[in-house]
């Protein structure tokens, strides 16, 4: 709004002029661009890639599937147990660097959404002084 005036030129009368002055003397701002999105796709992809890489862990076929036969000795059952225990305790940790991850993923997005909010709120805010030095302006009239 503030352009428009500007670019009215030579052919504003006194009063326009005084409105001119007026407005280009008060706290007319504007608006910014909003910081939002990088976080968000920071997050979202600390969230997705860990799911699916759990997933894709969690389909691989990693035991033997076939048939127990007669002729396993006791050796081969504790090596199995300890294979079993060892797949367990990378997948306790896994588990864990996962949902660390996830979490991180929606601290960052709670961020920039955060960031987004106040963004907006200060836009709000320089709209209604905005307009408040334009009412002003135009009722000084």
């Amino acid at each position: 709004m503030f352009n428009t005036i500007e670019k009215q030129g030579n052919d504003m009368s006194d009063n326009d002029k005084y409105t001119k002055q007026a407005i280009s003397k008060s706290m007319v701002k504007a608006s910014e661009e909003y910081d939002f999105g990088e976080k968000t796709l920071s997050g979202l992809i600390l969230i997705i890639i860990p799911l699916a890489v759990q997933l894709i862990f969690l389909l691989i076929n990693v035991t033997d599937t076939s048939e127990p036969n007669e002729e396993m000795t006791l050796s081969d059952l504790e090596n199995a147990t300890a294979d079993l225990e060892i797949m367990l305790t990378v997948q306790m940790w896994f588990s864990i660097l996962t949902i660390g991850a996830q979490l991180v993923g929606l601290l960052l997005i709670w961020s920039d959404v955060k960031g987004l909010s106040r963004s907006l709120n200060e836009d709000v805010n320089v709209r209604n002084d905005n307009l408040v030095a334009i009412v002003k302006a135009i009722s000084k009239k």
